[in-house]
């Protein structure tokens, strides 16, 4: 054999190996694709993500929290899932909406503003199987600024709404309310229509007063008397 014979076999030597190489190295990448493309999705590290919306539901689908913006809102909802019938709430607000296991509203908190209306940041907790399906605000704290710029903020404590109660009707089950008015503090006591019945207040100027009011909203007694 000659010294070009001799060169020429090992360098079939080594493309044989580099073919070899290759090979593996191309059925490595395919199996690792493969695994990726079927593996369960890992934890991941971001440091900016942007969404609109974000549901977190359980295997079944149903709801357990929503965080959205304003114009994704979703309505109350007997059974919060996706495609559920929804209704229509007093203003579109963005913040974190709460479901029990059943799939209805517990509470959450937001912020919005309705036309007209000023801004409000809200704090509820929902009455577990509400008006048709947990619509009804048992317990509620907020701060509002009008569109007058009028300050005002306060607790709210809400009877459980009747069964069957058409949650649209506009009806105040409000039974409590504790507010500060542009400094104004009192204390509402209503009647199970939601009428004020009983006034104590104390004004900015320091002022204490109780009033009580029949059904129709006229006051029966005051002290001090005008």
């Amino acid at each position: 054999m000659t010294e070009a014979d001799g060169t020429l076999d090992q360098l079939r030597r080594e493309v044989r190996r580099l073919r070899i190489a290759v090979i593996g190295m191309a059925a490595a990448g395919g199996a690792a694709t493969l695994v990726a493309a079927v593996a369960p999705p890992g934890d991941a590290r971001m440091r900016t993500l942007s969404v609109e919306r974000i549901n977190i539901v359980e295997p079944d689908g149903l709801y357990r929290a929503v965080l959205t913006n304003g114009a994704r809102t979703p309505g109350p909802m007997k059974e919060a899932r996706d495609g559920a019938p929804e209704g229509k709430r007093n203003f579109p607000f963005a913040g974190l909406i709460l479901f029990d296991r059943a799939g209805q509203e517990q509470g959450g908190y937001g912020t919005g503003a309705a036309p007209g209306q000023g801004s409000i940041a809200l704090t509820t907790l929902d009455w577990p199987g509400g008006r048709d399906g947990g619509f009804g605000e048992a317990i509620a704290s907020y701060r509002k600024i009008s569109a007058e710029g009028q300050v005002s903020s306060g607790i709210q404590l809400t009877d459980r709404p009747p069964a069957g109660e058409d949650p649209t009707d506009g009806v105040d089950h409000r039974r409590i309310k504790l507010q500060n008015m542009d400094r104004d503090a009192a204390i509402l006591l209503a009647d199970t229509n939601g009428r004020d019945r009983i006034r104590l207040g104390v004004d900015r100027r320091g002022e204490a007063s109780i009033e009580i009011l029949d059904a129709a909203g006229k006051p029966v007694f005051r002290a001090p008397s005008r």
